[in-house]
């Protein structure tokens, strides 16, 4: 019995010595942590602190200059081509500042010009042709009550050449001006040619209609400016001789 006791006792205080050591490994890892926190805590509040990097500055003196652009070059080229192309035709002037003032830059060379010519007068008389039914559609608006009175009504007369104008517009627009456009996108230089110039007798069969037969204070002279459309006429078929002058160098 008394031997059983000792071996009980001996057991008993080793598990007390192993649980004290256990104890002491824990308070130590604990310890060891709390302090690794702290530290990582300090270094980062540290770096918020410090001051930003200042960025290396560039001496402009000693930097190289930035490389120069082809497209200088290009630009000056085709201003070269423009100037030329319009020297060639009736009217530099006219050819010249309707060239420059297009917004679009995608037109470096000759039958490029003349495509931009052309899409230029057409704009202009799909303008013209909403004159004209502005014309035709303010008649329409008369109280049938005033229908013969020449100073507020056109009249059956005038009104079919109106009419008739309109449909000259309307082909040249929608037929031989886009017909021409498509010609020169193919190269056809001598189909456009023969488009620019159907346009140019329709355009002037509409002013033989706004014309005929018409003086100041007689007729549809009294209801609208007939200077304005006529004038209009005149310079959109002044655009189109450009075109052909232009095709012609093709």
């Amino acid at each position: 019995m008394h031997a059983f006791a000792l071996i009980g006792r001996i057991l008993l205080e080793r598990k007390m010595k192993m649980k004290m050591k256990m104890m002491k490994f824990r308070s130590v890892a604990f310890w060891v942590v709390i302090a690794i926190a702290i530290a990582f805590r300090e270094a980062a509040a540290a770096e918020a602190q410090a001051p930003a990097p200042t960025p290396p500055t560039t001496d402009p003196t000693t930097s190289p200059p930035a490389p120069s652009s082809s497209n200088d070059n290009n630009k000056n080229l085709e201003l070269d081509q423009m100037h030329k192309t319009c020297k060639a035709t009736h009217d530099y002037d006219l050819c010249i500042s309707t060239l420059q003032a297009d917004p679009r830059d995608f037109y470096s060379d000759v039958k490029g010009f003349a495509y931009q010519m052309i899409t230029v007068t057409n704009n202009k008389a799909m303008e013209t042709q909403e004159e004209i039914k502005g014309q035709l559609n303010k008649d329409d608006t008369v109280p049938p009550e005033k229908v013969k009175d020449p100073k507020v009504s056109m009249g059956p007369q005038i009104r079919r050449r109106f009419l008739i104008c309109n449909d000259m517009y309307e082909l040249a627009i929608e037929y031989y001006l886009s017909a021409a456009l498509g010609s020169i996108r193919l190269s056809s230089f001598v189909d456009a040619k023969r488009e620019c110039n159907d346009s140019i007798h329709l355009l002037h069969n509409c002013a033989i209609q706004l014309t005929n037969g018409t003086s100041p204070g007689q007729g549809f002279a009294n209801l609208f400016d007939q200077d304005s459309i006529l004038d209009r006429i005149k310079m959109e078929t002044s655009l189109i001789n450009l075109s052909l002058d232009i095709l012609n160098t093709l």
